[in-house]
């Protein structure tokens, strides 16, 4: 393989762990899980270009569904999607919730007019919050400082609450215990998301322990 095949090749796989839960990273690392090659089934042409044009062309939320609709024809084909994005998503998520969490990664409000007035306001609310959680994480996976990460968590005014971290924990995938106090909760999140940053910077030496 040539040389600046090779490199590449090792930035995706340090991307890879990267992105990898402090739990995932500990299963792989003691032989209880692997990681395994996985094919795209769409051309990832198709994602560039239906993020292309959401950017340029969707103004609400009524534009991001027709959009979507043109390409996407299936819940696994809007899951995948997502994933291109790096929207945090679970798979029991209803395409409905799917969007929703697309509007707020494109920063996309919802419009008072026409027949989406129609839609009641804890929906409106379920989307905001959604929203206010997405920036949050986006914000977080920033931090290449354990404890730093910490502090943002525990001084952020909507997650002051033990229920609303560990709705945070269940919006981004990281797996909690409810029965854990609102300290190690903040732990493992951060751990989760921070920690495993870390280590990727650590491996590809761009920061020692």
């Amino acid at each position: 393989m040539p040389k600046k095949n090779m490199t590449l090749f090792l930035q995706k796989i340090v991307k890879i762990i990267e992105n990898l839960s402090e739990q995932q990273y500990e299963m792989i690392l003691t032989d209880r899980a692997t990681l395994k090659y996985e094919a795209f089934e769409t051309d990832p042409i198709i994602y560039i270009n239906l993020k292309n044009h959401i950017e340029k062309q969707a103004k609400s939320l009524k534009d991001l569904k027709n959009s979507l609709k043109m390409t996407l024809k299936s819940k696994k084909e809007y899951l995948l999607f997502c994933n291109y994005l790096k929207i945090p998503i679970k798979s029991k998520d209803s395409i409905e919730t799917l969007i929703k969490k697309m509007a707020a990664h494109f920063d996309i409000k919802e419009s008072n007019e026409g027949n989406e007035q129609k839609t009641e306001d804890h929906g409106g609310n379920e989307q905001n919050l959604l929203g206010e959680l997405h920036l949050i994480s986006e914000t977080l996976q920033k931090f290449d400082n354990v404890q730093e990460g910490k502090n943002f968590i525990t001084n952020h005014k909507l997650l002051s609450l033990k229920k609303d971290i560990i709705l945070f924990a269940k919006t981004i995938d990281v797996p909690v215990n409810s029965k854990l106090s609102k300290k190690d909760l903040v732990n493992r999140i951060v751990e989760s998301v921070v920690g495993s940053k870390v280590r990727s910077m650590v491996l590809r030496g761009e920061k020692t322990n």
